[in-house]
């Protein structure tokens, strides 16, 4: 499999489509306008049948049109959504007019719309995780990433004292912490590293920790450490 994008060739006047890709790769969440119908409500006001989830045709073409697995475009929190072949079973063309003009009893269920967003792009904690495990989150392969990979930023690591006996001194991970937890992270996007496997579980670990260092100092109690120096003799 591959991402939709790439089975299709670049037209004339679109420049170097591998810039595009690129630069694709490298939008964050923050990038995204999650709701971008939201600013014309008052034009086009949200209707029940948006949360409509069955079979929709166009021609003698069927989709499945599934709202749990696009949550944050209706303001709500992205949960992770059971697989759409379990859907349900695809029906005559007929059958599927006929489930349309009845929506008001195939709407997505309240409990699984979940919560509201309180932040744009807002997901539960395994999400993301899982998302990068099932789906294809870049246009440029794996490897031409590892090959030709992005500057990122080198983390900083300062020094805010030193200990009373001039052995040891008192360092900051706060830069060093977050370098790690990316670096970490884009193993497991890259698909170098995959959850389940025995070093899935280790780089998982240790993501973990990385990130506590990173969420130490965020809320206002940063992690320090004492490195010694080993006395010669």
């Amino acid at each position: 499999g591959e991402t939709l994008s790439k089975r299709w060739a670049p037209l004339r006047g679109t420049g170097d489509v591998a810039v595009v890709r690129q630069a694709l790769d490298r939008l964050t969440y923050a990038d995204v306008i999650w709701m971008p119908y939201e600013a014309h409500r008052v034009h086009r006001p949200f209707h029940d049948v948006s949360w409509y989830r069955g079979h929709i045709t166009c021609g003698s073409i069927v989709f499945p049109h599934l709202p749990e697995r696009v949550l944050r475009q209706y303001g709500h929190i992205q949960s992770i959504p059971p697989s759409p072949h379990d859907a349900f079973p695809v029906s005559g063309i007929s059958d599927i007019h006929y489930q349309f003009l009845h929506y008001e009893d195939h709407l997505l269920e309240d409990v699984y719309r979940g919560p509201r967003m309180t932040i744009q792009g807002e997901c539960v904690d395994d999400y993301l995780r899982w998302y990068h495990r099932i789906s294809h989150p870049y246009l440029i392969p794996s490897d031409d990433r590892v090959a030709n990979p992005v500057p990122r930023r080198v983390p900083r690591v300062d020094t805010v004292g030193s200990t009373s006996d001039g052995v040891g001194h008192v360092i900051s991970y706060q830069g060093l912490f977050q370098g790690i937890s990316e670096r970490l992270q884009d193993l497991f996007d890259g698909g170098l590293v995959t959850h389940g496997t025995e070093t899935g579980g280790l780089t998982q670990e240790a993501l973990d920790m990385a990130n506590l260092g990173v969420e130490g100092h965020r809320t206002g109690k940063p992690s320090y450490r004492h490195v010694y120096r080993r006395r010669g003799g």
